[in-house]
């Protein structure tokens, strides 16, 4: 069920933004708004561990959208940001537009536990 909320792994609080599997794209603006809202109720500047689960969702004009709109106005929360679920066309995308914007603090992974085993680096 797509959600956001507060995870602990360990000492470190992450932020998890499930989109996995959504099926109702109408949804997804209110679930990123909501990520929004907890970032800046929560976190300090450049302080919040996101992930951002897409596994299964087709990546549509909405979501797009709404993408965009976390990036804007979560930028100046987010320390770091991992992304799981990606299909190989939007993985290979990302990582290079990360790559070409000398974004180390932004990856895509193929599973969570690895997304978080990277979080809790930082």
């Amino acid at each position: 069920m797509p959600e956001t909320r507060y995870i602990s792994q360990g000492n470190v609080e992450i932020l998890l933004i499930d989109l996995s599997h959504m099926i109702d794209y109408v949804e997804v603006e209110s679930i990123v708004s909501q990520a929004v809202k907890l970032a800046q109720i929560n976190s300090g500047a450049g302080a919040l561990l996101t992930l951002l689960d897409l596994t299964g969702i087709k990546i549509n004009k909405e979501v797009r959208s709404s993408l965009k709109s976390l990036s804007k106005n979560n930028g100046r929360y987010a320390k770091v940001t991992a992304f799981v679920g990606l299909k190989s066309f939007w993985k290979l995308l990302f990582t290079s537009i990360f790559r070409i914007r000398g974004k180390k603090n932004h990856k895509v992974f193929i599973s969570r536990t690895e997304a978080v085993k990277w979080l809790q680096t930082w």
